[in-house]
């Protein structure tokens, strides 16, 4: 009741009086109803759009999370799939790694295999096989360019189509035929990965089943010395990595075709100076027998005799054919043994030995007469070489003294008489003419010289 007197004091009414002051009464209540129906309306629209707004808000906010998780969650799968993508390039590159890596080991497991081979018929094939073995290709050829550069001879390989053609002698032009030919004229390696669609490739009939084949230069220096050729019953079997490791076995290969070859060529030149030392060994001691009118020599306990005559004995005889111990032991023959005195292969003498009343020789007595026999070949040959460089020593004191006379004087007459006279006294005496001839292939003139004796 206070509160509406209030209303009613503020309003500016009178205080109301029967059903007017009710009704008045009624009436403010009402407008103060709508007043607050009003207020509360708009409070709440103000609210509703204040939660609207921030609904909005919150949407567009809920959006552009939305689409920042979305941008996120691609970004995230575009860096999977790269991460993936570098994963699977990783693995890929490690297989290739290790696959070159067991290349590069089976070409050095071939490297140390021929390293000690020297003789190049066992060299190439032994190559050829540990090849085929280690990267189990179908066929592998070796060719070597013959010595006037014009053919690739096939000098080695391991299947059965390639050793038919090694029979019958195949062999490729050198820049015309196969990539053999391409390669041993180029020197650059050759791929063809479908050999049905290559122009270059040789289509031979004892290897119907190649698909791939790959040529690589064997080199000597800068010099192409042949070609080292692959074939696979596979298309598409070799890549560039393929083109390294085979290089880098061609590479190998040729440093030991060329060892083999320069091993073989000594041991040639060593076989010559061999022959020819042995030879001339032989020739000297024959002079020096004949020189010497020496047969040789017999030991006995009464002295020692040189003989003129070479002795006549079976046992010697054998001693000599066979080119070793020869041992008589015949019943009622005296005991004998005969030992060649060899010099680098050369017998230049035998060493008797006689016994009367020898019947065996021990295995030490036979090792003392090799040893004996060893040492007088070396001890003659020593002499032999001292005396011979003895003469030399005296032909060159005596030449270097005439030469020293002949340049005592500038006069040309007196210098050939000096030569004259000096020569006929080194050669004890004997007549010496000189005819100087005035140009090459012109009859000799006499030269006038005095005292110059008739030629001999």
């Amino acid at each position: 009741m206070g509160a509406f007197y209030w209303v009613v004091k503020t309003s500016g009414l009178s205080e109301p009086r029967g059903f007017a002051a009710t009704e008045a009464v009624i009436m403010i209540i009402g407008v103060v109803l709508i007043l607050l129906h009003n207020f509360r309306t708009s409070v709440e629209k103000a609210r509703l759009e204040e939660l609207t707004r921030a609904n909005r808000q919150l949407e567009a906010l809920g959006n552009e999370l939305e689409q920042r998780v979305k941008e996120r969650t691609f970004d995230l799968e575009q860096r999977s799939r790269e991460l993936q993508m570098r994963s699977d390039e990783l693995v890929a590159a490690n297989l290739n790694v290790e696959r070159n890596a067991r290349k590069f080991a089976s070409v050095s497991d071939i490297a140390r295999q021929i390293s000690s081979i020297r003789d190049l018929k066992t060299l190439l094939p032994n190559v050829a096989d540990q090849i085929s073995r280690q990267f189990g290709f179908y066929h592998i050829g070796i060719f070597l360019v013959d010595a006037a550069q014009s053919f690739a001879v096939l000098s080695a390989t391991n299947s059965q189509g390639g050793k038919r053609m090694l029979e019958r002698g195949h062999r490729l032009r050198v820049g015309e035929e196969g990539i053999v030919g391409f390669v041993t004229q180029t020197g650059s390696p050759r791929i063809v990965l479908d050999t049905g669609a290559d122009t270059v490739h040789f289509d031979n009939p004892d290897l119907p089943e190649t698909r791939s084949e790959m040529a690589v230069p064997l080199r000597a220096g800068t010099r192409i010395i042949g070609a080292l050729d692959i074939q696979d019953k596979r298309p598409n079997a070799f890549d560039e990595d393929d083109i390294e490791v085979i290089t880098t076995l061609a590479d190998l290969v040729s440093i030991a075709i060329e060892n083999a070859r320069s091993f073989e060529e000594a041991q040639k030149l060593l076989t010559e100076a061999q022959a020819v030392a042995r030879q001339y060994s032989q020739q000297e001691w024959q002079g020096l027998r004949k020189k010497q009118n020496l047969a040789g020599v017999h030991y006995k306990i009464t002295g020692t005799d040189i003989l003129d005559v070479p002795i006549q004995s079976p046992v010697i005889e054998k001693a000599l054919e066979q080119g070793d111990v020869y041992i008589e032991n015949e019943a009622g023959l005296p005991g004998a043994l005969a030992v060649p005195i060899k010099l680098r292969g050369q017998i230049i003498g035998v060493l008797n030995i006689s016994s009367p009343g020898k019947t065996n020789w021990s295995e030490d007595e036979i090792d003392i007469a090799r040893a004996v026999a060893e040492r007088v070949a070396i001890s003659a040959e020593n002499a032999r070489l001292f005396e011979e460089t003895a003469r030399r020593a005296e032909r060159e004191r005596a030449v270097s003294n005439i030469t020293s006379k002949i340049r005592s004087t500038n006069d040309p007459q007196s210098m050939l008489q000096i030569a004259l006279d000096e020569l006929q006294k080194a050669l004890g005496g004997v007549q010496v003419q000189l005819q100087p001839l005035e140009k090459p292939g012109l009859k000799p003139r006499n030269p006038g010289i005095p005292g110059a004796d008739p030629q001999v």
